[in-house]
């Protein structure tokens, strides 16, 4: 989260821990014991690009999340359903934002995950995580990343 939090635009975004995760969506990022599998620092990327009105109309991921065990490098996370045209869009939208706001951040990049609500059909899911590198969870489970 090193170039995001050099950045004055995003730097009073991140908050400590869990605390820029929306409470309904807190609880389905899990962490373990050890340091390494806590969220050590969390963005709501799309609340704060709208707020600041950056590429409004652009699709975003939600949420940036930095662990104990990433270094700097951080988790990029989506609540969605499992909709692969808009999971490619939204990570399509991520990185143009990023290219023109914050372009050393698309390198702290270490991971793309979507947390799916509703139903995953299980004869696409492994097709598109292989295709696209989008990881798919029920919940996300920090000390499994």
């Amino acid at each position: 989260m090193k170039s995001l939090a050099q950045n004055p635009q995003f730097s009073c975004c991140i908050k400590e821990g869990k605390q820029a995760l929306k409470s309904e969506h807190k609880k389905r990022v899990l962490e373990g014991k050890r340091r390494s599998h806590k969220c050590v620092q969390s963005m709501d990327f799309d609340a704060c690009t709208t707020e600041l009105k950056l590429m409004p109309k652009q699709q975003r991921w939600d949420y940036f999340i930095e662990t104990g065990a990433s270094a700097g490098k951080v988790l990029a996370v989506e609540v969605h359903p499992f909709k692969p045209s808009e999971l490619r869009g939204k990570r399509a939208g991520t990185l143009a934002i990023l290219q023109k706001h914050c372009p050393d951040a698309m390198a702290d990049i270490c991971g793309w995950h979507v947390i799916v609500t509703g139903d995953i059909r299980s004869d696409l899911a492994g097709r598109f995580s292989a295709e696209t590198r989008i990881h798919l969870h029920r919940q996300l489970d920090l000390s499994k990343v």
